[in-house]
């Protein structure tokens, strides 16, 4: 379990058999970004929130990434601690932990992930993923499913996963990896804007 910033911790399924360390961290909620639902040690009182999804690039994170936004937020303000984890603590959890510091910072993805890879070098979001958040970016962090950008993705992303299992380790190549448009002054509130433009609340 590491420290990304007060309030917020990353880590992988094994963290969650430490009651001792889970108590010393004051995490109050826990993230599980996993297929597999992960045991709580009895009698901690964690808010426990959990994505079923597997660590393929076809898989949505992007839909749940305003909600789990919003837990994560309400164990910080609340004064107490989140631990996001997921198997190994590398790529579902660096994502949604990632989506988070972009909206609660205001920053870009690239800005974003770079912070964490310098408190936790060994996180290494998949390529689908990845794609995920830098389209969080241009939806301005907030997931608006009026958006044609999203309903794209969402159509494509079914299309994705309707081909051969082969196709699972294929990134989401229709995403495009160009940067993202200038910035727009903070509070400027354009539809397209990026997270720097986005108020937090």
């Amino acid at each position: 379990m590491i420290l990304v910033e007060p309030g917020l911790f990353i880590g992988s399924a094994a963290d969650l058999s430490d009651a001792q360390a889970l108590a010393e961290a004051a995490v109050s909620h826990v993230l599980s970004v996993d297929s597999e639902d992960p045991p709580l040690p009895q009698g901690a009182g964690l808010q426990h929130k959990r994505i079923s999804v597997l660590d393929q690039p076809t898989s949505d994170l992007l839909s749940h990434m305003d909600d789990s936004f919003l837990f994560l937020q309400e164990a910080v303000e609340g004064g107490g601690a989140a631990l996001v984890h997921c198997h190994a603590g590398r790529s579902r959890s660096a994502a949604m932990v990632t989506a988070y510091l972009m909206r609660s910072h205001r920053l870009s993805f690239s800005e974003a992930y770079d912070r964490l890879q310098r408190r936790n070098p060994d996180v290494q979001v998949n390529t689908g993923f990845q794609q995920q958040l830098q389209l969080y970016e241009t939806l301005g962090c907030r997931v608006d499913r009026s958006r044609a950008e999203f309903r794209e993705f969402r159509l494509r992303l079914l299309v994705e996963q309707q081909t051969s299992p082969r196709s699972q380790a294929r990134s989401l190549r229709w995403i495009p990896l160009t940067p993202p448009p200038p910035r727009s002054p903070i509070g400027a509130g354009s539809a397209g804007g990026l997270c720097s433009a986005v108020p937090v609340s």
